[in-house]
């Protein structure tokens, strides 16, 4: 049994259920990229800063051309990925410090 929060997981999951698979996949693709490139020293920062642009804006595209998720403009796509990298933080936050309070 695993006693350590699972919140990432958690959280790809329910997002894959209600925008698709790829949007998930890129989307946890990218905020664990971001995730463990935080401590990057500059110039290293500045290259996975770019490849985090990159990611981001294929998460825009998927959510705006795909038919069923009733988001119709850039703009609203480009809010809710924003949204969803918040709220990926936030599970990484608690999945950080449920495993120092468990001495993982």
């Amino acid at each position: 049994m695993n006693v350590v929060s699972q919140e990432r997981m958690y959280f790809i999951s329910a997002a894959a259920e209600k925008y698709g698979k790829v949007y998930a996949s890129v989307l946890g693709r990218m905020c664990q990229f971001e995730h463990n490139t935080q401590n990057h020293q500059r110039m290293a920062k500045r290259l996975a800063n770019a490849k985090i642009e990159g990611m981001r804006l294929s998460a825009v595209l998927i959510l705006k051309t795909d038919e069923y998720n009733e988001i119709e403009t850039e703009k609203q796509a480009e809010e809710l990925v924003k949204l969803h990298r918040s709220l990926y933080r936030e599970a990484a936050e608690k999945d950080e410090k449920d495993r120092e309070s468990w001495g993982i």
